[in-house]
């Protein structure tokens, strides 16, 4: 495969592995230059058993469908709101091209018309944050937890708390059952709010990558 690739630009290998298998394959990932980034969790719940642990919505705030007007808001919240992530992780990799796939990320999901959410004050027309959600393939009417985020000055506030429970009580309104994500162990604060959710933890992934640059000098 590695032959395969074009030589004149760098190229990233993703190989994804289940932790309960990930030694022996692992082993030799690594003789082949891969190395490990990140592990992934799958957080999954059945909506009807959301548990509300701040049940008292802020009366001010309101949750609304994104509107094109809204999108550089938004891309200013994905540029600054992610680093506990794969691509933050690797250090062969640039940290703003990192910034710029959540930018990349969130206009795909409202060119694609996904269900955008924002959280707003009643009244004023700034989003304070922002949820994307797409539906999951499979039989079950399953709502995937695609990204969120919330403005900088925002953060550590709580609103954050409030943004998730009010899309999970809005995705149960639209009919959705069980609600799904994957979450990187590095971000323990995420996963720790799901846990207060009600979400159980399931299915573990080592992420490998490899980075080729053929045009950097080898060592050794």
């Amino acid at each position: 495969l590695c032959n395969c690739l074009s030589r004149s630009r760098p190229a990233l290998l993703v190989c994804k592995v289940p932790l309960a298998a990930v030694a022996r394959p692992g082993r030799a990932l690594s003789r082949h230059g891969f190395y490990a980034v990140e592990t992934l969790i799958e957080v999954h719940m059945a909506l009807a058993r959301v548990k509300l642990f701040a049940p008292r919505l802020a009366q001010d705030l309101r949750l609304r469908q994104a509107r094109p007007e809204d999108l550089p808001a938004l891309v200013r919240m994905a540029h600054n709101a992610f680093r506990k992530d794969r691509f933050h992780a690797d250090p062969n990799l640039s940290q703003a091209n990192a910034d710029h796939r959540f930018e990349a990320w969130v206009r795909r999901g409202m060119q694609a018309q996904d269900p955008v959410f924002i959280v707003e004050e009643r009244g004023s027309s700034g989003a304070l944050g922002f949820f994307h959600v797409r539906e999951a393939t499979g039989a079950q009417k399953t709502v995937d937890l695609s990204l969120a985020a919330v403005d900088p000055s925002y953060q550590k506030t709580g609103l954050g708390v409030l943004l998730y429970q009010m899309v999970l009580l809005e995705c149960g309104t639209k009919g959705f059952e069980f609600a799904e994500s994957r979450v990187s162990v590095a971000n323990g604060d995420v996963l720790n709010l799901f846990m207060r959710l009600g979400f159980s933890l399931r299915n573990p992934v080592v992420t490998f990558h490899c980075y080729l640059d053929h045009a950097k000098p080898k060592h050794g």
